[in-house]
Parts: structure tokens; sequence; C-alpha cells
């Protein structure tokens, strides 16, 4: 048995409406995008719908992310249901049930889900975060300070030779 040739992935898609199913494309512009089951390099749009499909990047000023992955999002309204996003930065942001490790807004919903670093002016709903943003700059301040004191530490050490 021999497997029929796989075609190479679309590289670009210009378009004002794009709506792909079941599909592997490299870069996608557009006005409107609409994924379902597929995946995508980078996709960039005005309005960005995915489902159950994994995307590298997202810069859109609307975006909606359900059962999906995503690595990177930028955009102004960011809502994610049942899915994981590597990094988010977003003027509002609405998670629901999904993870993320790094989410940057201003205002951050947040309905069972968690962030292993959240910056937000506002967060509304309860939060399973493992650096919040005080801890954020209380992290940043301590490495500071530890690394000061060993480079400081160091330069002693290599005067008294």
């Amino acid at each position: 048995m021999s497997e029929e040739p796989k075609e190479p992935p679309v590289e670009e898609l210009p378009d004002e409406i794009v709506d792909l199913r079941s599909s592997e494309v490299g870069v996608v512009e557009a006005e409107v995008v609409h994924l379902h089951q597929a995946s995508a390099g980078q996709v960039i749009a005005e309005d960005v719908e995915i489902q159950q499909s994994g995307i590298g990047g997202i810069q859109a000023e609307t975006v909606g992310v359900r059962m999906a992955g995503v690595g990177v999002i930028q955009g102004e309204y960011v809502s994610a249901e049942t899915s994981g996003i590597g990094a988010v930065r977003s003027g509002q942001i609405h998670l629901e049930r999904s993870r993320v490790g790094f989410a940057a807004g201003d205002v951050v919903q947040i309905e069972n889900s968690g962030a292993f670093v959240l910056l937000a002016r506002k967060v509304e709903g309860p939060v399973q975060t493992v650096l919040d943003t005080r801890g954020t700059l209380l992290a940043g301040l301590t490495a500071g300070v530890a690394l000061g004191l060993v480079l400081w530490v160091g330069g002693l050490l290599r005067r008294g030779r």
C-alpha cells in the first residue's frame, strides 16, 4: 500500500472572508477568518473565530477561541473557552475553562481558568495564578537584588586574588 502524496500547505490566502475547515495554511490575511479543525502559522485579521484548531500566532481586533491551542494572541478583545494559550495581550480578555501562560490586559474576566503570569488593571472573577501583578514585580525585584549581590560578591573575590 502506498500513501498518497500530501499536498504542501498553502502559504498565503488573501481574501476578505476566509473560512477554513480541516485545512493547513502558513499565513492567513483577511478581514474575517474562521478556522474549524485547521492549523495555521499566523493569522492577521479584523475578526478571528477558531474552533478545534491550532494556531501559531493571531493578530486581530476581536478573537474568539474555542477548544483550541494558540501560541500568541494580540488583539483588542480576546475570548477563550476550553482552550490553551501561550501568551495573550489584549485590552479585554475573557477566559472560561482555559489556561494561559502569560496574560496582559486592561480588564481580565476569568471563569474556572488559570494563568501562570497575569498582569491586569482589573480582574473579574477568581483566578489561579503562579504570579500575579504584585508577584511578578516582587519576583523581578528579588531576582535583581540576588543578581546584584552575586555580582558584587564575585567582584570582591576577584579583587582579593
